[in-house]
């Protein structure tokens, strides 16, 4: 049963039209390629290290939506940048940095600002660095019914609460801004672009996957 719930949770197994999994029937090849294809976003992890400006493309694996976690050692006045480029490693829009050292996980979908079409990242970095690749599937999800905490920049599942109310917290001073993307990584809304302490419910549409969290501090969200 744990071995089921778990392919379900992760949405390796999406089921049969009338949400039963059936584990005792058959398994056809297009079905057993699918799941496959979904497990590319668990496993292997990609982790890259280094230290100053490194530009580098992602691996061509069957990932829709790529999400990095981004690491710089702390180095007072010292900047760091993360930005997406295309095929031929030209910046399309930056996704994460700060000054001195960061910590934070970011999306990086396959289609940029204005529809471009996103291939790798590029880093502006005066320091050491480490980035971690993953699918989306293997980001905490937002339980059906309880509290998800985090702090900073992070990705977190929400198809355990599509179609359901949840509210979100943020109790700092600094900025708070939460987008909703689908499971391909396309953005779909904007429900929260804040400076400053907020706190208000928002109803998950039926195609969201993730928010995207940018985060001046801890924050919560609650089902």
């Amino acid at each position: 049963y744990k071995e089921m719930a778990w392919l379900a949770a992760a949405r390796i197994s999406t089921g049969w039209p009338d949400g039963t999994y059936r584990p005792l029937e058959p398994v056809n090849r297009d079905a057993m390629a699918a799941f496959i294809y979904r497990l590319a976003a668990f496993w292997p992890r990609r982790s890259y290290t280094g230290k100053g400006n490194h530009t580098f493309l992602l691996p061509r694996l069957g990932v829709r939506y790529w999400v990095a976690t981004l690491e710089h050692t702390p180095t007072p006045g010292v900047n760091f940048e993360a930005w997406t480029v295309n095929s031929g490693k030209v910046a399309i829009g930056p996704i994460g940095g700060h000054w001195g050292g960061y910590s934070g996980t970011v999306g990086v979908t396959t289609s940029g600002p204005g529809g471009k079409s996103v291939a790798g990242l590029k880093l502006v970095a005066g320091n050491d660095w480490r980035v971690t690749l993953q699918g989306a599937e293997a980001m905490p999800s937002v339980p059906a019914s309880g509290t998800h905490e985090g702090a900073g920049d992070a990705v977190v599942r929400v198809d355990a609460v599509r179609g359901r109310s949840v509210r979100l917290s943020f109790p700092g001073s600094g900025a708070f801004t939460v987008l909703v993307m689908d499971a391909a990584g396309t953005w779909l809304q904007m429900p929260v672009e804040q400076r400053g302490p907020y706190s208000g419910t928002y109803t998950v549409p039926w195609n969201a996957f993730t928010f995207e969290i940018i985060g001046d501090g801890r924050w919560t969200i609650s089902s």
